[in-house]
């Protein structure tokens, strides 16, 4: 999608399809295009589908994955793009606050005093994601899971973490503060800028596993219930390259 500045003639509305999460890009758009800039906040995939389904207008969008970008690019896509940028990288954090009944062994687990995985399998724990079908940063669990499973070599660790893939104890709908069978997490697998931008504690996870090593792409360990349906494995570990 693409927007035009003044200097082009183009004056007026502007309408930024994003992920959640901090947004530096309109405060310098709006004096240096002179546009009233309509920010909609979503994930990423639903609002791809969205722009393809004619239900959402968009001069610019945003994606966590950069894969998702090609899903508008192309004529069998409608060509609603022609072209993307990728210009920043993330990684997938553990975050949490002080208010969960876990918060002391979470703590010890930041510390590495004691295993993460240990904490998140706790009786009683309740772990948050996002929805896999829409969201990338729902699909990136599915795999810090299965690549932790892979590095710490303990079988059926994934399962033990997740669950299905669509596990509504964990999975989390809009407004993302509950999970699908109503409970409040007790944390969540996301981005570490979420976690920094909202003042959330975080456990920092290897970058064996955290989805932030571009040379990694093309580990891929198996998944035992497919593929997210944005692509492949290693595009999904591609996320974060700059």
């Amino acid at each position: 999608m693409r927007a035009r500045c003044r200097r082009h003639g183009q004056r007026g509305a502007r309408g930024l399809a994003h992920e959640p999460g901090p947004l530096s890009l309109t405060p310098a758009f709006v004096p240096t295009c002179g546009a009233v800039v309509t920010d909609t906040a979503g994930p990423a995939v639903g609002l791809a589908d969205a722009i393809k389904a004619r239900s959402l207008s968009a001069d610019v969008f945003m994606s966590a994955d950069a894969h998702v970008n090609q899903t508008l690019i192309g004529a069998a896509n409608g060509d609603w793009a022609r072209w993307y940028l990728t210009f920043s990288r993330n990684e997938e954090v553990i975050s949490y606050t002080s208010k969960t009944p876990f918060y002391a062994d979470l703590e010890k687990a930041r510390l590495g005093e004691i295993p993460w995985h240990h904490v998140l399998t706790e009786p009683g724990f309740v772990l948050g994601r996002t929805d896999p079908n829409t969201d990338p940063g729902g699909y990136y669990a599915l795999f810090v899971a299965r690549l932790a499973e892979s590095y710490y070599r303990i079988p059926g660790l994934a399962e033990h973490l997740l669950g299905s893939d669509q596990n509504p104890a964990e999975v989390i709908p809009p407004p993302f503060t509950k999970t699908g069978a109503g409970a409040v997490p007790d944390a969540t697998f996301g981005y570490l800028s979420s976690a920094v931008d909202q003042g959330l504690h975080y456990i920092a996870l290897p970058p064996q596993i955290n989805m932030s090593d571009p040379s990694l792409a093309n580990v891929t360990p198996p998944l035992a219930t497919g593929t997210p349906r944005t692509g492949s494995r290693s595009a999904a570990r591609r996320f974060t390259t700059a």
